[in-house]
Order: structure tokens, then sequence, then C-alpha cells
């Protein structure tokens, strides 16, 4: 039991949350990098249901991406990029 006590503060949730909020160059890049994902989808003739589904993420999510709604984690991007046969790259601003 002892042992267990041990790891009890690891587990633990913190009692402050922070949410980080996007500057608005970072937005500017997300509608930036959204608009060309979008030209891509079209490109391919994929409907966003059919996205959702190459993805696997709930339905219409992928429509809340696109309409700024929400948006998609670093994991789910990378996720959407390489459903539309692309590949993220970093560059020096």
């Amino acid at each position: 039991m002892a042992e267990l006590a041990l790891y009890k503060n690891v587990i633990e949730r913190p009692s402050k949350v922070y949410v980080t909020v996007p500057s608005i160059s970072e937005v500017e890049y997300y509608k930036e990098l959204i608009v060309e994902l979008i030209n891509r989808r079209h490109a391919m003739n994929l409907s966003q249901e059919k996205l959702n589904q190459i993805i696997g993420v709930s339905d219409g999510l992928v429509n809340k991406w696109e309409s700024g709604v929400r948006l998609p984690s670093s994991f789910y991007l990378m996720c959407w990029c390489r459903s539309l046969n692309l590949v993220l790259t970093t560059k020096e601003s």
C-alpha cells in the first residue's frame, strides 16, 4: 500500500486547468491551411462525410474544422493531411 501512495500525486488532476488561446497569427495560419485542405478534398472528390470515415472521427467534425467552429488537435491535423495524401512541413517564418 505504501508504494501506491508514492504515485498518488502523479495521477491526480491538477487543481487548475490552463487553456491556451491561439494568437491572431496562428488563427490566420490555420485559415490558410484549412483552405488548402478544403481545395484538396474537393480535388479528390471526397465529401466531408467520407473524410470523417477515413480519418475515423465523429460525424460532422470535418465540417466543424472546415468552417472554423473547432480547430483540430495536432494529431487530427496530421490525420487529416495524411487522408488527403499530404504531408505537413515546417519552415522558418
